[in-house]
Formats: structure tokens, sequence, C-alpha cells
């Protein structure tokens, strides 16, 4: 299959019900989910630590801070597990190290404006359909207990 979906009618037996975990009698297959539409496979990166300038101070526009990214990318795992390949595979290692070059080099206020920066890097330098992006700012809230941020999603899960 290319990049179209492939729509497939189930029908049961006569005098029997089908049984479908979406309740219809539809399944949408894609060359990426390999079943019931809405199943999508995680790759994920957690804890990836980053010095770099951010923030509306003054004072913080001169040192660098910590932010850490928690990044889960929808994708599919089954073509890698078939052939136990790198080039099929999400490659985590090449995605860190283009992160950690792209915040290392910005200077953004916003930790949402670096969000959305980090976002459009994965869809469009990795090709990355879906991702959930956490993004915190270390010690940015003295009373706050732990680090505050941001919560993105983009695209289309699948």
């Amino acid at each position: 299959m290319g990049d179209e979906a492939a729509i497939v009618e189930a029908r049961a037996p006569p005098g029997q019900d089908l049984d479908l975990p979406n309740g219809g009698g539809l399944l949408c297959v894609t060359d990426k989910i390999y079943g019931i539409r809405g199943r999508m496979d995680i790759t994920f990166i957690r804890g990836l630590e980053i010095d770099t300038v951010i923030g509306i101070y003054d004072w913080e526009r001169k040192i660098r801070q910590a932010v850490v990214l928690d990044i889960e990318m929808g994708c599919s795992v089954k073509q890698a597990a078939a052939t136990d390949a790198i080039a099929d595979a999400v490659d985590y290692e090449a995605i860190s190290k283009r992160l950690l070059q792209y915040v290392r080099e910005s200077r953004f206020q916003l930790v949402e404006s670096l969000a959305e920066g980090i976002a459009g890097v994965l869809r469009n330098e990795f090709g990355v359909r879906w991702l959930r992006l956490t993004l915190s700012k270390r010690e940015a809230v003295a009373e706050a207990r732990g680090d505050v941020g941001v919560i993105i999603e983009r695209g289309e899960r699948y």
C-alpha cells in the first residue's frame, strides 16, 4: 500500500453479529497502522536536558538555563521490528542530536515558542506525523515544587 488508506468492509455471517472494537462495520487500514484505525505505535525520548538561553527578563538573557524535553512520536514499528534495521526505525539518536543543536542555538523568550520550533524540526526534518512534546523549564517559579512548562500536541493521530 502507498499513502492512501484502504477501506475494508467487514460482514458477519448470516445470523451472527459483527463484533468490531470501533462498533462499526468498516475498518481503516493504512501502511502505518496495520490494524484498526486509531491504534498507533509511539517512539519516545524522555528527560532530554538541554541548556539554552530562554526567558523574558534581562537577567535570563545573560545566562543559560536547563529545559527538559519529553517527546512522544507517532510511528509504526512494524517494519523496523521485521527487519531489525535502523533504516526502518525512528532514529531517536539522530533526533536527539538535532534537537540538542537546535535548542542550544535558540534564543527564544517563551517556552511556547521553543516548543513550536521543536515541533517544526520534528515534523519538517524527520517526517514525524504526530507528536506530543512536554517542555519543562527548571526552577522558573521559586514557589513551584516542580518544573513549569508547556505540553503541545501537533499533527493528526493515525
